[in-house]
Parts: structure tokens; C-alpha cells; sequence
């Protein structure tokens, strides 16, 4: 309730210190004047109701830094709300309270630089700094409550607004505003509600730490608190899969809340990329993205608006998600964890790799869902799993196996490439496997991811809708855009009379092994400049038949095996210098053997792609 005496104050104040002088004449507009007020200090003095406020800053030495020029916006407690402070503090008079603390106390009154009316406040929330200490030379932050008036903290009220001085803007208050602990901005704020239950309930189990005690008290930490909001916990109940907070264990909780804690005040401009220990285990921080990545993958958004709320025992930063301790298993129990993966599972069992792919380390599996699983075996002419001889469905489980790295989507977006899987190829040699991740993530041409980044302890899955057959020589010139005219020319040969039928030996699994040139795109329309023709078909299909041999080796010669000199392709030598990774056949002609584009590993031969055509002598 307000003081009558105050109101009657504030109301003469305010009527005698704006006088109003006019003067006019024929070729001056009126002026007005108005008196220049006290400054703040002056002011409270002349109020009877704010006695206790001026003792308190006498007391502080704070008198002169109150009179002082400049802008500041102070909100002044009555005698009451000092009365009511010192007996709740156990303080028989204002004498009893410590100078230092008192100083403080009367700082976090006090927001520098700046007079803030009562109107920037209305309808709206936040946080302010004022000139009270914090750890580590941090300035402690008010939170501002304008939905319903203007409150400050949650507890102290704002009776006479807009009392203007010559240094800056009081605003009586019903309340002293105690120095804020992170509690205090939990407490306070709606948005972080469901975050003080959540404290309220781990503290029910046997907590870590006694949490509500721990953010409570003034002289512990400090900490830096990660604090979600009301919808993160909710977007967490749904992820979950769990309707109330009580549903999840109050074990699982405390290791949660662990994980928002790290030990020490660390300011927005302080966060550093990289791990971040929390107090439940590492995350990972982007200072750039203002971001955090826990141990799941889980991305968390700091939200920028809501960091550095300072309390006297520690910062809190507001995050839009809840940071999860690791909750991963390995690879096999994830996959297990997922009905659609259940005839992978199987598979694997069957296959008797379910200790390989749950051993530690890290790999790449894509794991074909039961959908993709029941039209591969239909496909293969298999009316069940149990039909599949074993070494075959060992090799196509291995052939979505990428050992020693996680990939992520995000590494493979925007590019294209190849990779080697777990699957045999010729001569101890591992198969290849094609990524496209221009549009989506595709293997092999046809494969799509459509569970992207699940993570393991020992890996990353990413579910796919088909199974990825092993690949012949075929397989990778179909899927690579940049092959495409090769599978052309292939074509226009087997219309003629091919020395050997080559759609069909470069798709065929068991053929071979061949060693294969792979001209792009490109060298065949250099091919075409190069012969003075227009189109392919205006080449006869035996000279295509002719150039198409000089490209074939019939061993499998991977680039590592390769030497310089005379090496015999089908359709006649040409020289070979493994040093510089060229070809030069019999009409000195020199191909360059693309260099991140070799070793790619069908089942019936091994791929290298070359920039130049190879043409028999043509002399």
C-alpha cells in the first residue's frame, strides 16, 4: 500500500519543479523553462519515507556517487520495505548490517548509465544489470516483471514510478531487492518454472548435490547454469516418449541436471569452442554459433537474448533444449532398440557379426529398415532371411559398414565421393562405396538415408531405405554423373560387334577381375573435338569397340600396384609412369590418372578415373 505522506511528497515535488515562464513579442515563439531538479540524493532527503534509504547510504559512503552527474535509474525503498528487510534479516537496526553488505544491498538498487521510465518496462520482460558485485568482477543482474506493473525480481514492486532527478530516475519500491542467488532468477522468471520443479524433484531421490539448497545459496559456486526453459522440458517429454516428469527416474534427472552445471562464473564473452566439462561429463561448445552439442549429437541453442544473468553464486545462460547425459548404446542394442531395424538384427545374428559391430571403436553403419530388407530379398528370389547362405549375407551386411570414423550427414552434404566398406573385394581388397550428398545422402545411387546421425557408443547409424548390394564395376559408373557418357559409350559398343559384351561383364559380379581407365565426361568431349566429329555415333562401333579395350587390364591392379613401363591393356600396351600417375599411349598421348578418384573397388575389377580417352595407335 502506498504512503499517503509519499504520495502527498511526490505530488508537491513534482508541482514545484517545473515552472513555466512565457514571454512573447512579434518575432519569438514562447519558451518554456524548466527549473533543474535535485539530484537524487537531494531528493530522498527532502522524503521523509525514504529516512531509513538515506542512513543506509550515508552509511555506505555512497552519497557522493548518488549526487554525482550523469544518468542512472534507482530504485528506492520506503521505510517500511527497510523495516521489513532488517527484521527478516535478523538485523535489529540498520546499524547491525555489515557496511560491506549494506553497500552491496544498496548497489543492486542502482542501474547505471541510463534513466528507464516506467513505460519501457510495461508489457515486457527481462534483465538489467545493476552496480552490485559479482563473482569475478561481474556485475549482478535484476530481472524486470512489466506484465503487471512494474516488478523487479519477483518480489519488490514499484509504488511511485518516474520521479525525476538532475542525475537520473527514481522509482519507489515496496521492497528491499535482496542480492539475487541463481534461485532467485529461477523463481522468478514463468519461463523457468518447470525448471525449479525439476530441481525440486531430483532433490526427492538422492541427488548429486542438494540442488534447491545448492542455487540457493548466496556463497556457493559459483557455477554456470544452463538453464532450459518450460519448453525444452516439454520438447524432452515427447523425445522420451514419457508423459510427466515423475515418469523419468530421479537418477536419470540428477545426471540431467548435472549436465547444465559447470563449476566456475562463465560469462557469454568467456565461452571458448571445444569440450566443456559440466558437472555430469563433457559437451561440446561453438562460441561462434553460440551452441551446444552433448554427447548424443544433440544440438542445444544458447538463446543469446537470455545469457549472463548474474547472481551472486553464479551465471545463468538460458537454453532452448535439455542437455542429455550419454545415453547411447553400442550399434547391435541401438539397432535392437528400433523395430523397423529387426530383421537387420537378425541378420547380424545369423550372420554372426553382432560382436564385431558392438565392439569398441568407431564406424559408419547404414542400416537398412525391414521394408528395404523384405524387397531385397524378394528381389534376390530369397523367401526368407534363412535362405540367404551365410559368407553371402555376411558380405552384404559388411558392405554397409564403414570401419574407423563416424560420418556424419552434415561431413557428407554437399559433396561426393567414395569410401571403403568391411566387405572382401579381389585380392584382399576392400569394396567401395559411393556418396552423393548434393541432394539428401544417397549410396550407390539408390540407397537414401532417412534416419540421419544415430549415434552409438561406438558409432553412427544412418537408416536407409535400400539394401546396398555389393557393387560391381557397373554400380559405380551408373551411380557417378560424371561416368555417365562411359555408360553411353559402353552402350553404343554392345550395339555393334564388341570384342566383349560390356553392359553385361561390367555388371556381372563374377567376372574379371578388370582393372578399368574410367574417362569422364569431359575427356569423351574432348575425345569428340580431338576426332573432329560432333556426336558418338558418328564413331563406327568397332573403333569405339578398339578405344574401349585400351581401357581395360585384365588383373586387378590397384593404384598402389601400379609401375612404371609397359602395362597390357585388352586392346594393346601402352606406358605407364607411377610416379607422376600417367598414361601415355601409342600416339604419345598422355592421360592423367585422377589422383582422389582411384581405387574404387567392385567386386569384378577396380576402377580408376582418367581426364583423357586412351586410343589405340592410329598410325
Amino acid at each position: 500500500m502506498k504512503s499517503p505522506k509519499l504520495l502527498k511528497f511526490f505530488a508537491l515535488f513534482l508541482l514545484a519543479a517545473v515552472t513555466l515562464n512565457s514571454c512573447s513579442d512579434d518575432n519569438k515563439n514562447d519558451n518554456v523553462v524548466v527549473e533543474t531538479p535535485m539530484n537524487i540524493v537531494e531528493i530522498a532527503q527532502e522524503n521523509p519515507d525514504l529516512s531509513i534509504l538515506v542512513d543506509a547510504v550515508v552509511k555506505a559512503n555512497l552519497a557522493d556517487a548518488l549526487s554525482a552527474d550523469g544518468d542512472m535509474t534507482v530504485l528506492a525503498p520506503t521505510n517500511d520495505a527497510f523495516m521489513a528487510f532488517l527484521n527478516e534479516k535478523g538485523f535489529s537496526s540498520l546499524d547491525a548490517v555489515p557496511t560491506d553488505v549494506l553497500t552491496q544491498i544498496l548497489l543492486n538498487h542502482v542501474i547505471p548509465g541510463t534513466k528507464i521510465v516506467s513505460s519501457s518496462f510495461l508489457g515486457q520482460t527481462g534483465y538489467i544489470n545493476t552496480l552490485a558485485d559479482g563473482p569475478d568482477g561481474s556485475k549482478l543482474s535484476i530481472y524486470f516483471d512489466g506484465t503487471d506493473g512494474v516488478m523487479f525480481n519477483g518480489n519488490s514492486k514499484v509504488a511511485i514510478p518516474d520521479v525525476m532527478a538532475s542525475n537520473g530516475i527514481i522509482h519507489v519500491v515496496d521492497k528491499v531487492i535482496d542480492l539475487p542467488t541463481i534461485a532467485t532468477f529461477a523463481t522468478t522468471n514463468p519461463a523457468l518454472s518447470t525448471l525449479v520443479d525439476v530441481l525440486a524433484y531430483a532433490d526427492s531421490g538422492s541427488p548429486t548435490v542438494p540442488y534447491l539448497e545448492t542455487v540457493s545459496d548466496g556463497a556457493a559456486g559459483p557455477f554456470t547454469v544452463f538453464a532450459p526453459t518450460n519448453d525444452a522440458f516439454g520438447d524432452l517429454l515427447a523425445e522420451l516418449g514419457v508423459d510427466n516428469l515423475t515418469d523419468i527416474s530421479t537418477d536419470l534427472v540428477d545426471s540431467t541436471l548435472l549436465m547444465h552445471i559447470v563449476s566456475g562464473n562463465i560469462q557469454a564473452s568467456q565461452l571458448t569452442s571445444g569440450t566443456v566439462n559440466t558437472l555430469g561429463g563433457p559437451v561440446t561448445a561453438d562460441a561462434s554459433a553460440f551452441t551446444i552439442t552433448d554427447a548424443n549429437g544433440r544440438e542445444i541453442q544458447i538463446i543469446v537474448s537470455l545469457t549472463d544473468i548474474q547472481a551472486t553464486n553464479g551465471v545463468v545462460h538460458v537454453v532452448d533444449k535439455v542437455i542429455l547425459p550419454d545415453l547411447r548404446v553400442n550399434v547391435v542394442e541401438t539397432a535392437q532398440a528400433n523395430p523397423d531395424l529387426s530383421i537387420l538384427v537378425d541378420a547380424v545374428v545369423k550372420a554372426n557379426l553382432v560382436d564385431a559391430l558392438s565392439a569398441d571403436g568407431s564406424m559408419t553403419v547404414l542400416a537398412p529398415t525391414n521394408e528395404a530388407f523384405t524387397a531385397f530379398l524378394a528381389d534376390k528370389g530369397f523367401a526368407t532371411l534363412d535362405d540367404v547362405p551365410v559368407d553371402v549375407l555376411t558380405q552384404i551386411l559388411l558392405n554397409h559398414v564403414v570401419a574407423g570414423t563416424n560420418y556424419k550427414s552434415s561431413d557428407i552434404a554437399g559433396s561426393m565421393g567414395y569410401v571403403n566398406t568391411l566387405a572382401d573385394g579381389p585380392n584382399g581388397t576392400k569394396l567401395s562405396l559411393y556418396y552423393d550428398g548434393t541432394a539428401g545422402v544417397t549410396f550407390n545411387g539408390y540407397s537414401d538415408v532417412v534416419v540421419p546421425d544415430v549415434l552409438a557408443t561406438n558409432g553412427i547409424i544412418h537408416v536407409v531405405d535400400k539394401v546396398i548390394d555389393l557393387p560391381t564395376i557397373a554400380t559405380f559408373a551408373t551411380s557417378n554423373p560424371a561416368l555417365s557418357t562411359l555408360v553411353d559409350v559402353l552402350a553404343y559398343a554392345d550395339t555393334g560387334t564388341p570384342t566383349v559384351p560390356y553392359i553385361d561383364t561390367v555388371s556381372e559380379p563374377t567376372a574379371g577381375p578388370f582393372t578399368v581407365f574410367a574417362p569422364t565426361n569431359d575427356a569423351f568431349g574432348d575425345l569428340l573435338t580431338e576426332l573432329g566429329v560432333s556426336a558418338l555415333t558418328d564413331i563406327p562401333t568397332d573403333t569405339v569397340d578398339a578405344v574401349l579395350l585400351m581401357h581395360i587390364v585384365n588383373a586387378n591392379v590397384q593404384s598402389s600396384m601400379l609401375t612404371s613401363g609397359e602395362v597390357a591393356t585388352l586392346g594393346g600396351p601402352i606406358t605407364a609412369d607411377a610416379s607422376a600417375f600417367t598414361l601415355t599411349d601409342a600416339n604419345g598421348r598422355v592421360s592423367n590418372i585422377i589422383t582422389s578418384l582411384v581405387d574404387i573397388q567392385g567386386t569384378n575389377g577396380v576402377v580408376h578415373v582418367i581426364d583423357k580417352v586412351i586410343l589405340p595407335n592410329m598410325n
